[in-house]
């Protein structure tokens, strides 16, 4: 049940993360360093996500 709201919390994160680098972006430039920083740590946590539906799915199998 852990994995579970570590994942709901991911999702919660990644959301509001997409939400301020769009918004930063729309002010800043995309190719501002802040934008930048943005999304290099919401690909972090979308890998994170990513790894944590991977560990869901070969649970399952099991």
């Amino acid at each position: 049940m852990k994995n579970y709201y570590n994942l709901l919390d991911l999702t919660v994160q990644i959301d509001l993360l997409r939400k301020q680098m769009v918004e930063i972006g729309e002010k800043k430039g995309l190719r501002s360093p802040e934008t930048l920083f943005h999304s290099q740590e919401l690909d972090k946590l979308i890998y994170a996500y990513q790894s944590l539906m991977k560990g869901f799915r070969e649970t399952s199998k099991e």
